[in-house]
């Protein structure tokens, strides 16, 4: 059955891994997914963050402001200024990135293996419920569902995402697991589950 798991994880993760490179390098692209910010006006913004922005993370706009805004006071003007608009979430890094460096596309890979191993495992736990492949491919898209509506469209409620993009994010939680879990589900698979699915 370890055999099984390694397997199982190692081919749904390279799958997903490819899966996931043409749904972002090529699908988003198709669908417009991101708001694109003109070349000149992309040089402003990055000279108007970086005077006050100096450590690399999240921000928010506007924020609690020191002194002014307290956090029993219903008309504090942190709330105004909130509805006022505009609203903004700034996923900030101080240095540069290269988006395609070596080092990330191997920490995305690990982190697709480390999830797949995870859902093998789960699966060769559940063995005993899940002794057809329709099951167990069914189970692990029905994973992938949870995380989408949870990991995804949350942030529209709580932080204001746009739906389309969020919808987009869940559409790939699905599909990628949609793949991957037609992988598992063929390979890990208790000696019981063979006869079965053969039928």
């Amino acid at each position: 059955m370890t055999k099984r798991i390694i397997l199982g994880a190692l081919l749904s993760a390279v799958a997903m891994f490819f899966w996931g490179a043409f749904y972002w390098m090529v699908l988003s692209n198709v669908f417009n997914i991101s708001k694109t910010i003109p070349s000149a006006a992309q040089t402003a913004v990055t000279e108007a963050l970086q005077p006050h922005l100096k450590i690399s993370g999240v921000y928010f706009v506007p924020s609690p402001m020191e002194g002014e805004d307290k956090a029993d006071d219903p008309n504090s003007p942190w709330l105004q200024r909130h509805r006022q608009g505009p609203v903004a979430q700034i996923f900030f890094q101080a240095g540069g990135i290269d988006p395609m460096a070596g080092a990330t596309l191997g920490l995305g890979f690990m982190h697709t293996l480390l999830c797949t191993l995870f859902v093998a495992t789960l699966l060769s736990l559940l063995k005993k419920s899940m002794c057809c492949f329709w099951t167990r491919w069914a189970f692990v898209i029905g994973l992938g569902l949870f995380v989408g509506v949870w990991g995804e469209l949350r942030q529209v409620i709580w932080m204001y995402h746009s739906f389309g993009y969020e919808f987009f994010n869940a559409c790939y939680d699905v599909s990628t697991w949609t793949i991957g879990g037609a992988i598992l589900a063929a390979i890990v698979k208790c000696p019981t589950c063979v006869t079965s699915d053969a039928k």
